[in-house]
């Protein structure tokens, strides 16, 4: 049995913070387990995960058409238990 729990998403976004400029974010917790198989030697690996991923977009609109730039940067990280020996336990 493969479980995520708790998770946590927790998403934002504030419009018009200056002069058609929009920030977002879109973040994640996670925690995640796995029940150890019948006859399975090495132990599942556990862990949990965070992921950060704010930005900004800027909305430009005419009679014409429209633009919309945007950029955003991302961070994950993995801390895990029970990893096999000779992999990293934190990984980002």
């Amino acid at each position: 049995l493969y479980a995520r729990l708790p998770e946590l998403d927790l998403n934002s976004d504030y419009s018009n913070i200056w002069k058609n400029l929009d920030f977002f974010s879109n973040n994640q917790f996670v925690y995640f387990t796995r029940e150890e198989n019948p006859g399975e030697l090495v132990k599942p690996v556990v862990g949990g995960r965070t992921i950060i991923d704010p930005g900004l977009k800027w909305n430009q609109y005419w009679p014409s058409g429209y633009f919309i730039p945007s950029a955003n940067l991302q961070f994950t990280n993995y801390g895990l238990q029970n990893q096999i020996p000779g992999f990293k336990a934190n990984i980002n």
